[in-house]
């Protein structure tokens, strides 16, 4: 493994967007695309809603 690498399979490591990548892609096999939107609408308006915060307070919210 690349000293760049992240290993997604051991404890601790982050779930970037590699992770999130699987996620959604597993998410469209087994669903429709509407049950899709409805799924993940709420965790990009968190996503969005933590980075935003993020920039506006300069720091990681609570």
């Amino acid at each position: 493994m690349g000293d760049d690498a992240t290993a997604f399979d051991m404890r601790g490591a982050e779930l970037s967007h590699h992770g999130l990548d699987v996620v959604l892609r597993g998410l469209s096999m087994i669903c429709g695309d509407d049950r899709v939107l409805d799924l993940t609408g709420p965790l990009f308006d968190g996503l969005y809603e933590f980075f935003r915060g993020q920039l506006l307070l300069g720091r990681e919210p609570a």
